[in-house]
C-alpha cells in the first residue's frame, strides 16, 4: 500500500508537473513507433565512450520521465526523438526507477551510428 504522500504526489503533482515541464518524445522504434509521448526530460552529465578504435567519443545524455499515462512502451535500445530539438536518442531502462514515474536513460545516437 503506498502512503498518502505519495497517492498525494501522484494524483496532484506529477500531472501538473508533466504538464508544465514535459516535452514532446516521439519513439521511433519498437511497439509504439510513430507515437508520441508527454516526458519530463532532465539534463544529465555528458558520457565519454572510450575505446581503442574509437578515440574519445562524447555524448549527450539525459534522463526522461514519463508520469501519465498511457505510457510508452519503450524496450531498452529503441530509439526516441526529442520534438523541441529533433535529436535522436538510445533509450534504457533506469535500475530503481520509482513506483510514480517510469524513467529511461538517453545517449545520443551520433548520425554515424544510425
Amino acid at each position: 500500500m503506498r502512503s498518502i504522500g505519495d497517492e498525494m504526489l501522484a494524483a496532484g503533482v506529477l500531472p501538473n508537473l508533466e504538464a508544465i515541464h514535459g516535452e514532446g518524445i516521439q519513439v521511433l522504434s519498437g511497439l509504439d513507433a510513430g507515437l508520441t509521448f508527454t516526458g519530463i526530460v532532465e539534463i544529465d552529465e555528458d558520457s565519454i565512450i572510450e575505446g581503442q578504435a574509437l578515440g574519445e567519443d562524447r555524448r549527450g545524455r539525459r534522463l526522461v520521465r514519463f508520469a501519465c499515462t498511457p505510457l510508452p512502451r519503450i524496450h531498452n535500445q529503441d530509439r526516441l526523438k526529442t520534438v523541441n530539438d529533433g535529436k535522436k536518442w538510445k533509450a534504457t531502462r533506469m535500475p530503481g526507477n520509482s513506483h510514480l514515474t517510469v524513467d529511461y536513460e538517453l545517449v545520443l545516437v551520433d548520425p554515424k551510428d544510425s
